[in-house]
């Protein structure tokens, strides 16, 4: 809640009682203000994280942050972003990786990878998941994509190694 209230405050600051530096915008400095608000909230964890990324688009539409054109707001500018290959390339990876959770893939990959490199120790794990990603990155190029891939099978070799040693060992 903390973070929720400092968030909204400093917006309110830089837009209406902090002076605008010379050479700035009223335009810049609102976007400045998003900018804060945004990060104030992404760093407290005020909302969750993809509540906030489309709040932004939408504070530089309601403020007028970027030119209106004809009384019509650029929605084609501001939600810009959310329309690359990349975002779906991104999107499908976090559903493939959500459907391994849910089928238990993970789990199984991960033992399968514990077996192959007869995981005796940390650095043998290390070594196979360097691998898996080599691996991967023929089939899926995108750094981000392929790490959303590769997370439920690091979640299940870390659950497994917790279940194979409870102490910590």
């Amino acid at each position: 809640m903390i973070g929720f209230v400092l968030a909204w405050a400093m917006f309110a600051l830089i837009m209406w009682v902090f002076p605008r530096p010379e050479g700035l915008k009223p335009e810049g400095m609102t976007v400045l203000a998003i900018v804060i608000w945004a990060s104030i909230m992404w760093v407290s964890e005020a909302l969750p994280v993809g509540i906030t990324g489309i709040s932004v688009p939408t504070l530089l539409i309601l403020t007028h942050a970027l030119p209106w054109a004809k009384g019509k707001p650029p929605l084609g500018q501001v939600f810009a972003g959310f329309t690359g290959h990349v975002v779906w390339l991104c999107l499908f990876a976090f559903m493939v990786g959500a459907i391994m959770q849910l089928l238990k893939l993970d789990r199984r990959i991960a033992l399968a990878i514990l077996d192959k490199v007869k995981a005796s120790n940390v650095g043998r794990v290390i070594w196979g998941f360097f691998g898996i990603n080599v691996l991967l990155a023929f089939f899926i190029p995108a750094a981000n994509a392929r790490a959303a891939t590769l997370l439920p099978i690091v979640k299940g070799v870390t659950n497994q190694s917790a279940r194979r040693f409870p102490g910590g060992e």
